[in-house]
């Protein structure tokens, strides 16, 4: 990795992969982009498009075919102690409770101070029941508190905010925005532009397992105005 302001350098990325839900193997190709740090990229794309793929391909979850992940961190597990990461499908022991989860997660070196901090900014109510215990949108805020259990350096979400209501998506948003002003990095997809707008610097579109458009979030304001719009744009075969 030549630029030293970059988190992830992506390269000539290939990966093939058949999951339960598809017939025929999916995959992304040629994928390049890079993630520096301070920075927010968004990945943007219609359901099936390759987001979660993206996710788990660079965390290398799934087999790469070609191409090169580069972190500054270095290798995949030096770099998973600088990540946080927030999976659609992960799964926790349901019998545990939550304060356990997150001494696991820290190997026990827990920062009481800095999780009750958190925890207060994402209004969970409680740690002391077990996971099962709460509802799909309080384990979701819950999920993103383990992530940041070991106070990463950049943090890696797959739709976040995708169970919440209102007031608790805003207050998510709030606390990323406050991740990203203290000059740390987010790569995070997402099916909600609004959120996008409120934090992301720059855009990555995709579909069928192709970027099709990386854009600033100040070229579509000052071109497009809004982000749908430019979604529009890209997604509609009607136009």
């Amino acid at each position: 990795m030549k630029n030293n302001n970059l988190v992830l350098e992506v390269s000539e990325l290939n990966t093939q992969y058949r999951s339960k839900k598809k017939i025929k193997p999916f995959g992304l190709h040629d994928f390049n982009f890079t993630l520096a740090k301070g920075e927010c990229v968004g990945i943007v794309g219609p359901n099936g498009s390759g987001k979660t793929t993206t996710i788990k391909a660079i965390l290398e979850l799934i087999k790469i075919q070609s191409g090169k992940i580069e972190w500054t961190y270095g290798n995949i597990w030096e770099t998973y102690l600088k990540l946080g990461v927030e999976l659609q499908d992960t799964s926790y022991g349901r019998k545990l409770k939550v304060t356990e989860l997150i001494d696991v997660a820290t190997k026990f070196q827990t920062d009481k101070e800095w999780i009750k901090k958190n925890q207060d900014m994402l209004q969970v109510d409680t740690l002391d029941k077990k996971f099962e215990e709460y509802s799909k949108g309080q384990r979701q805020k819950i999920d993103l508190l383990i992530a940041i259990a070991r106070k990463p350096e950049t943090l890696i979400l797959d739709e976040v905010t995708s169970n919440l209501d209102p007031l608790a998506k805003w207050s998510v948003i709030k606390f990323l925005k406050d991740w990203k002003a203290a000059k740390k990095s987010i790569l995070i997809t997402s099916h909600y532009l609004e959120e996008l707008e409120e934090l992301c610097d720059r855009l990555i579109f995709i579909k069928d397992g192709k970027i099709i458009k990386q854009i600033t979030m100040k070229d579509i304001k000052s071109k497009h105005g809004k982000i749908i719009n430019y979604y529009r744009e890209l997604y509609d075969n009607s136009n």
